[in-house]
Order: C-alpha cells, then structure tokens, then sequence
C-alpha cells in the first residue's frame, strides 16, 4: 500500500465522518484521523485497502478478516479493549470507526521516551492482562498482541485494539 493511496482518501466521507489525516497503516489497512458532525468528536477509522495484483482470493481473505475484526470487537465492553463505535462499507470499502487516542501506541511512546521502568511495565501489564482476560472469557483469543496494538489515552491507560487476529469460540461470543 503506497502513501499516495490512502492520502487520495483525505476529504472523503466514509458514513458520517470526514477523513481529515493519516494516522498509520496496518497489513491491509490505513487508519485515519476523522471528524464526525454529530455528537462532535474526532474519531479513528480504520478503512480496509485492498491490494493490487492478480490474487483475488488473498483479498478477499483479508477482506472477510476484516470483517471478523469489526465483528468481533464490537462485542468487547472493557476499559482496556478499544470499543468500535460502528462499522460498515462505502463505495465498496468497508471501514470500521474507533475512539481517536491521542496517546498513540505504546510502540511510539517507548521509541520517544526509551525502555519502560518497572512500575510503567507493571501498569501495562496489568491493564493487559485485564483486557485478555475478560477476551478470553468472551471466547476470543487475540493472536497479535504487540506494542504496535496498544494504544494509549492522553491518562496512559491502554486500549488493545486490532483484533483482525483473532481466534472466535462461537459458543462463548453468542448471546
């Protein structure tokens, strides 16, 4: 996925929100810095890519992981597991909407301020193993948990998000 894809995206409107910036990317995805009108708020939105090239069958794979991450999130209601506020398609691109955290992701927060202490290890891991915990009894198992995936809010509590890795047991994710 080159820069000057996701950029040509800035100004659209996917559903009720406008993209404004690019915030990072991921294997399938772009994540944008987006305003929505009403309630006011900044939101992120995730918003699929497909890729170029002669396999159809790859994209679609991606496609449907995709799909099972927004799925499988908006089921999670825990103060460490980033909540998706709504998911859906526009103009063929689904995309899925997120609180905007503007602490960024503990990836960045070590590159800026070096190797975690002991007590900031300790906080993380806390609130991660909380996260992971109520997951795992929801039935889901989250395969990516890395840096990368851990946001933080402007207090330094975490969110894990991306949950485009993940493995389901139907049997504890139905209501």
């Amino acid at each position: 996925m080159t820069m000057t894809r996701s950029q040509n995206l800035i100004g659209q409107v996917m559903g009720a929100y406008v993209l404004e910036r690019v915030l990072g990317y991921g294997g399938t995805s772009a994540v944008f810095l987006a305003r929505q009108a009403e309630p006011e708020r900044e939101v992120a939105i995730k918003v699929f890519q497909t890729r170029n090239g002669p396999d159809g069958q790859m994209t679609q794979d991606f496609y449907q992981r995709f799909l099972q991450e927004a799925e499988s999130a908006s089921k999670l209601d825990h103060p460490n597991i980033l909540p998706v506020y709504s998911y859906g398609q526009q103009d063929g691109r689904p995309y899925i909407v997120m609180p905007y955290m503007p602490g960024g992701t503990l990836s960045d927060y070590i590159e800026a301020h070096g190797a975690l202490s002991l007590q900031e290890a300790i906080w993380y891991i806390e609130q991660m193993a909380s996260a992971l915990d109520y997951a795992h009894e929801q039935g889901c198992v989250h395969c990516d948990v890395k840096p990368a995936n851990i946001l933080l809010d402007s207090d330094g509590q975490i969110r894990l998000s991306d949950f485009g890795m993940v493995r389901v047991s139907h049997d504890s994710m139905e209501e």
